[in-house]
């Protein structure tokens, strides 16, 4: 059976820093719209997805954050879908001094549910990224915001739609994002060391 529309699908981008730690974000999205699809072009189709809206981001990861592998899991139907490579990106294009391991960039999730809210970290920023020892510069919030906003709106291939979002803890069902926020401040986030707990 291929993805059909109320499948969950949960998506797994995986990136690292080089030889120190995994990076992982794991996304939950839900078929909306189209026709029963094979996962291969399920898979592709979603792999261009978020290689264009992390490609938002590059330039504000450091040269040492490498993109692994994207992974594929059927929530709904309780079984691995597979794994790709990221279509274009290979690493961070920054070059200035990296920010400590454990400072991420911080981005909120709205769903007009109550208490049903998601957040996502972005580790691998910069020093020249903040304002001064904490906050984000505004044109840094800025990409960040485009990065969140891209992903509210969810993946729309030919007649195919996905909506992003999260799992709610009470309910245990999709919730889908409907608007996004980006924390002022640099967060912190404790690190994994890599293949441990991923």
């Amino acid at each position: 059976m291929g993805v059909v529309i109320g499948d969950v699908i949960q998506v797994t981008c995986g990136l690292s820093w080089e030889g120190v730690s995994d990076m992982l974000n794991v996304f939950y999205v839900q078929k909306t719209m189209g026709d029963e699809d094979d996962d291969i072009d399920v898979l592709t189709d979603l792999a261009s997805g978020f290689d264009t809206v992390y490609a938002l981001i590059q330039a504000y990861l450091h040269t040492d954050v490498i993109f692994g592998d994207i992974e594929f899991y059927n929530i709904t139907q309780d079984r691995p879908m597979g794994a790709v490579d990221w279509p274009t990106l290979l690493a961070g294009t920054g070059e200035a001094d990296p920010l400590g391991i454990q400072s991420a960039y911080q981005v909120d999730f709205f769903t007009g549910v109550k208490r049903s809210r998601g957040r996502k970290y972005i580790s691998g920023g910069m020093a020249i990224n903040l304002a001064d020892a904490a906050r984000l510069k505004e044109d840094t919030k800025g990409v960040l915001q485009d990065w969140g906003d891209q992903l509210v709106l969810g993946f729309l291939v030919d007649s195919d739609e996905y909506l992003v979002g999260h799992i709610g803890s009470v309910s245990g069902l999709f919730i889908s994002w409907k608007s996004a926020l980006v924390a002022p401040l640099i967060s912190t986030q404790r690190r994994r060391k890599p293949t441990t707990g991923s």
